[in-house]
């Protein structure tokens, strides 16, 4: 017998969904390209980061892939990485030089999301990847990443999305951010003197996951990311906890 009445399991059920899309409107600003909406008689495999799998699969949005407790299979990562323009720049950045607008005067480019946003303002400080996490689940390391951002703000331009980077880089319109891998410029393929360039340590990396909506099928095609003590994964379940409060503080810092 249940301790708790039907009704009580039931209400609990669709809160469990309210907080799912609330958590899921939020995300799909962070990374828009990662994230999929199911639409009925949809089946074909879709890439998602991993927090959206854990709400999905409760909210019966996507069927599991291979069982019930598994809800996705990495297929590989996205990352998002340090970007600068080499001809303005001849030294590659590090994440320090992001906030260093007096040696370095220009725009910055940063996501517009609390997610990333506020990992890139820790790392700018020197805080060690390994250690992001158990500081911005505190209040005290939550105010540290808004404070940093409160000294940039007056140079930072955003991005929504992977076109929206691309569209900034083509402007001209920063001198260095992070952005999208998937947003590069291709060198052969503009005449633009003032290109972007990046490397491979400064990177931001969020798992993937394959998904069928409705369907159960999926190949796992996963990558190996080079990891260095200046690459940081994006957990993706402390964002699946901690979004929320995060990105609603983070839209009201925007507003003010």
């Amino acid at each position: 017998m249940l301790p708790y009445s039907k009704k009580y399991y039931q209400l609990l059920h669709f809160q469990k969904r309210i907080i799912a899309r609330f958590i899921g409107s939020f995300l799909s600003l962070a990374s828009p390209s990662y994230c999929a909406v199911g639409v009925a008689g949809y089946t074909s495999p879709v890439l998602i980061d991993g927090t959206p799998p854990v709400l999905g699969c409760d909210d019966r949005g996507f069927q599991p892939l291979s069982s019930p407790k598994n809800s996705g299979q990495p297929t590989g990562h996205a990352e998002d990485i340090l970007v600068w323009d080499q001809a303005r720049l001849d030294t590659p950045p590090k994440w320090q030089d992001l906030w260093d607008v007096v040696q370095l005067p220009g725009q910055r480019a940063l996501p517009k999301s609390a997610r990333l946003t506020l990992e890139i303002a820790l790392l700018s400080d020197g805080v060690p990847p390994q250690r992001i996490y158990e500081t911005l689940a505190t209040s005290r390391g939550v105010a540290h990443a808004f404070h940093r951002l409160d000294q940039l703000r007056p140079y930072i331009v955003w991005w929504d999305s992977p076109s929206k980077a691309r569209d900034l880089m083509k402007k001209k319109a920063f001198l260095m951010g992070v952005t999208p891998r998937k947003s590069m410029v291709p060198s052969a393929r503009t005449s633009n003197s003032s290109l972007f360039m990046s490397g491979t340590t400064y990177t931001l990396y969020t798992t993937q996951f394959g998904k069928n909506p409705w369907e159960t099928n999926a190949v796992d095609t996963s990558q190996n990311v080079p990891i260095s003590d200046k690459t940081l994964e994006i957990d993706n379940h402390f964002w699946t906890v901690h979004a929320p409060m995060l990105e609603a503080r983070f839209a009201a810092w925007l507003r003010r």
